[in-house]
């Protein structure tokens, strides 16, 4: 697991992480993946968690490297990009293998993305040389493709009539070619390797780009952090999607660590379905949604189920109330809780910790090979420990920039290197970061210029058991300088009135604009499971044209 404290200094404000020096070489990442399958062919390394089917490396091996021999024999060339949209299966990771093996760049879609989008994307950005879809999606890429005459194969996973099938490439080459088989590695180590779409939570997705030494770098950094005693005894079970790239670099971390992967839809969210499949496989590390989390704090039925096989559950992208923390780590006797907290810009998390041995409102210490800065929101100077501020990164992970965007990449990474993550926090001097939310949600400027910190609302809020969740939109955020908006979901059964909350968070004197409180019935979601500010905004509008 992570080792902590991880060693760090602090010099002229600046957090410093350990540097850690990888070897790439030519930066072969599909080698270096090919090497590792064939090390141990008969290791099972995935189960279809519905129907037990089973794929060792043997297959999963043969399964990519006659994919990769159809895609080259078909044009696919170093630089090219092949573009995948399905949900968790077996054959999720065969076309990214794939990829890797032809020194190409691969990017993952996700089935909710509207149409529009995915043209703006397969038109103005990637211009896919393939595309590896599940029969729903197919009538929509058929049509892009065709009104935009782009010069794209399509794949279909299951059988379809004129279209390509994955089971049909996969038998057209010949045991000669897979024994004489050998990957193709990137032009060079900056090549474009992975694509890899934002949340979209405040606007479009915009398309991050990271190169091949990054990716292979970003792994290995990975690995290095992680258990490594009785890998191949680690039972891994991951329920965000495939296009999450936090989940697409984790399945691909579990290859590479020998950990066996229990194939879960991304769609399942019956948590009796879900413990059922942890008692049944006996699964020992566990990467569950955020709502999924939420909706087990309280639930009645997790008692009848055996959770003894836990040994680590995982989180990422949220800060959870402390309450919330403690509940999940008696989940199972003696299990770490390992939070994260990254960016997709970013190829590794910036910060991690067991959360069993730290400050519950933390969020651990600096990963390898990172430097930090806080600096203040309105003049940009560089703050002390605990001073708050905008949490700056500069990290070799950080990405070589958006797809043809370069004014949003200019606005994310300054002129020094540094990325401006947008959010609000500090650290301390014992190495501990802390997030306090996003700068446009947690801080507002007042009349007389002051900064006041919104994230004072949310904790005032976490004082109620019955509040999972909440959310704070400015006035800034809405158009409106009139008042502020907090959002929160309620445990099911609750009594809590909006009128008691609003009783509340209207006493803090330092802040002089009115506060709203509206209950919603569950806080509304991007496809990336993120809160969606949008949706938000526009709840409080409606509500604000009601006033």
């Amino acid at each position: 697991m992570f080792v902590h404290p991880r060693k760090f200094v602090i010099e002229d404000r600046i957090m410093k992480s350990e540097k850690v020096i990888f070897e790439v070489g030519n930066a072969d990442l599909g080698k270096f993946f090919l090497e590792t399958l064939k090390s141990k062919p008969t290791f099972v390394g995935q189960i279809d968690a519905v129907t037990g089917e089973e794929s060792t490396y043997r297959r999963m091996e043969d399964e990519s490297v006659r994919c990769a021999l159809w895609l080259r024999k078909n044009g696919l060339k170093p630089g090219d990009i092949v573009f995948t949209c399905t949900s968790n299966a077996l054959y999720s990771c065969i076309p990214v293998l794939a990829t890797f093996y032809n020194g190409a760049a691969h990017i993952f879609g996700h089935k909710s993305m509207h149409i529009e989008i995915v043209r703006r994307y397969l038109v103005d950005h990637i211009k896919p040389k393939f595309i590896f879809t599940e029969q729903e999606k197919i009538e929509m890429f058929l049509k892009i493709v065709s009104e935009e005459k782009l010069d794209t194969k399509i794949v279909v996973f299951t059988k379809v009539s004129g279209l390509d099938s994955l089971n049909e490439i996969l038998s057209q080459s010949e045991s000669e070619e897979i024994d004489n088989f050998c990957c193709i590695p990137p032009s060079n180590p900056d090549e474009n390797c992975l694509f890899c779409l934002s949340s979209g939570t405040t606007g479009d997705p915009k398309l991050i780009v990271h190169s091949y030494k990054q990716i292979m770098e970003a792994l290995q950094t990975c690995i290095r952090n992680q258990r490594k005693e009785n890998a191949d005894e680690i039972i891994s079970m991951i329920y965000p999607p495939m296009h999450w790239a936090l989940s697409l670099k984790v399945n691909l971390i579990n290859i590479l660590m020998f950990a066996r992967r229990i194939i879960v839809q991304d769609t399942c969210s019956d948590l009796q379905q879900v413990f059922q499949m942890i008692e049944k496989f006996k699964v020992t590390d566990v990467r569950f949604s955020i709502l999924m989390m939420y909706r087990m704090y309280g639930w009645k039925e997790l008692l009848k189920f055996d959770t003894s096989s836990l040994k680590t559950i995982f989180y990422n992208g949220i800060k959870f109330e402390p309450r919330i923390i403690k509940f999940l780590m008696q989940l199972a006797n003696n299990v770490k809780l390992m939070q994260t907290y990254g960016a997709t810009e970013m190829a590794t998390p910036m910060f991690g910790g067991i959360m069993n041995n730290i400050d519950l409102d933390s969020c651990g210490s600096m990963w390898p090979n990172m430097e930090m800065k806080i600096i203040d929101v309105q003049t940009g100077d560089t703050l002390n420990p605990g001073e708050k501020g905008e949490i700056c990164f500069k990290s070799p992970g950080l990405m070589k920039g958006y797809s043809h965007n370069l004014k949003a990449t200019e606005e994310a990474i300054d002129s020094e290197g540094w990325y401006h993550t947008g959010d609000f926090g500090y650290y301390e001097e014992s190495g501990l970061g802390y997030i306090l939310g996003r700068i446009r949600n947690t801080i507002m400027v007042q009349i007389n210029g002051n900064v006041v910190p919104l994230w004072k609302v949310e904790r005032a809020l976490a004082t109620f058991s019955d509040i999972i969740e909440c959310l704070i939109l400015s006035d800034l955020e809405i158009g409106d300088y009139s008042q502020i908006f907090a959002f929160v979901a309620l445990m099911g059964g609750s009594k809590v009135t909006e009128e008691e909350l609003n009783e509340i968070v209207n006493k803090f004197d330092e802040i002089a604009i009115p506060i709203t409180v509206k209950i919603l019935d569950e806080l509304p979601r991007t496809s990336v499971g993120k809160i969606d500010l949008k949706e938000l905004k526009k709840i409080a509008k409606l509500s604000i044209h009601k006033i």
